[in-house]
């Protein structure tokens, strides 16, 4: 009975992270899929092979964002912050653990662009 509670619990986590990934993933490239197809069609020439650069680049800004944000949830980031001025709320691991869950979709879509831009590098060029 342990076992299928754990699994419910992850299943419950992983849920909202896949689907706000899938979000971002699929909003991107649309995005991308306008922003190179216009000037594919008024310069009159074939530019879909910057597609997979800016794929790989928005990869790259998304394992960027996704870092970034969970260190500041790190207890070495909130030491340091408390360092320099005293405040009242003090760091948590389920605080930790709540912000890790929140950029989790944001590492994940990265991961999800970063495949994508492998994959799609020999078809378009």
């Amino acid at each position: 009975m342990g076992t299928n509670s754990v699994a419910f619990s992850r299943r419950r986590i992983i849920r909202p992270i896949l689907r706000k990934s899938a979000i971002y993933v699929l909003s991107l490239l649309v995005a991308d899929l306008i922003g190179v197809a216009l000037p594919s069609i008024v310069l009159y020439r074939n530019l879909f092979h910057y597609f997979t650069l800016v794929l790989l680049i928005e990869a790259g800004l998304l394992f960027l964002v996704g870092g970034a944000a969970d260190f500041t949830g790190s207890l070495a980031y909130r030491r340091i912050m408390d360092h320099g001025k005293s405040t009242e709320t003090h760091w948590s691991f389920t605080h930790y653990t709540q912000k890790q869950v929140s950029v989790a979709a944001f590492v994940v879509a990265g991961g999800i662009l970063l495949l994508l831009s492998f994959v799609l590098a020999y078809p378009l060029n």
